[in-house]
């Protein structure tokens, strides 16, 4: 006897994204020894021709992980065979990702850094303010009179 769907995710259509995660755990995850996010990951990045990898990851990495699906929802190609998705679902998929690397050390440490250079580049923006207003000053009389 096959595996009911849960209660509510019922197969919808020929087409339904339960029946194709199924589908491809099956066929090409478990015999090629990868999860089905690999898999599907690895698929959906080739079909996207107008998506960004490093631009999804900058949105998790930036603590976003609802800018990131709202790109990736965005880009989505239309004419794939299973259609395009609810939105909701990709944003359950990015907060579970960024659920799973969020207290990684590698990530936080990156986010740390992240942060100090903010801070840098706001001082910098700071001191060419202020330099700028000193010009200003100096050689043309203060502020404009418009």
């Amino acid at each position: 006897m096959e595996n009911p769907a849960p209660t509510g995710h019922r197969p919808k259509s020929p087409y339904d994204w339960y029946a194709y995660v199924d589908e491809t755990e099956t066929t090409f995850a478990v015999p090629g020894h990868r999860t089905v996010g690999e898999v599907i990951t690895a698929d959906w990045f080739r079909a996207f021709q107008g998506v960004s990898e490093a631009q999804t990851l900058g949105w998790l990495l930036g603590k976003r992980p609802d800018k990131a699906a709202d790109y990736v929802w965005r880009k989505y190609p239309d004419n794939m065979v299973h259609g395009k998705p609810a939105q909701g679902w990709i944003h359950l998929i990015f907060d579970a990702a960024w659920q799973n690397i969020e207290g990684d050390s590698t990530v936080t440490a990156m986010t740390d850094i992240w942060a100090q250079l903010e801070q840098k580049v706001l001082q910098a923006e700071n001191i060419l303010e202020e330099g700028l207003q000193k010009i200003q000053q100096e050689f043309e009389g203060g502020e404009p009179l418009v």
